[in-house]
């Protein structure tokens, strides 16, 4: 999982998908070695798993949710974008570094189907937005090639 991708992780996802599926029986494997190859195209989803389970992708990091998951997680998007305004931009948000300044060689992401709110308003106010684990994890390929 160092590397952003998620080999190996197989099951870890398929007991997290279970503990939050309507169904108790069913088989994963497939659906979760699905996921791992969408997550290493940079697809992010929705995708839909086994028992109303939806999972959204981000390098290194995975979002699983049933419906009372996406319920709460709609809220946490409704939040940071009343908060989110040029002058003063929160940085506790979970998910996404929201920045003035761009930090890395990367470009701003343009839409997101689970933090949709918070996107479009960062990219109206300017703001530069990225998943927190993406810009972590670049800047430390950055510092390690600078440092070798």
């Amino acid at each position: 999982i160092n590397d952003g991708y998620f080999d190996g992780a197989e099951k870890i996802i398929t007991k997290e998908v279970v503990s939050l599926s309507s169904k108790k029986r069913g088989e994963l494997r497939l659906s979760v070695k699905k996921l791992i190859k969408a997550q290493k195209k940079g697809k992010r989803g929705p995708l839909n798993l086994s028992g109303g389970v939806s999972a959204y992708c981000y390098p290194g990091l995975v979002i699983l949710a049933n419906d009372t998951g996406l319920r709460e997680l709609s809220k946490i998007d409704d939040q940071y974008a009343l908060e989110l305004v040029a002058s003063q931009i929160p940085d506790t948000h979970p998910i996404f570094y929201i920045s003035k300044k761009k930090l890395c060689n990367l470009p701003t992401l343009k839409s997101d189907q689970l933090f949709s709110k918070t996107i479009n308003k960062g990219n109206k106010l300017g703001l530069w937005v990225r998943p927190r684990v993406h810009v972590n994890l670049v800047n430390l390929r950055n510092t390690f090639k600078r440092d070798n």
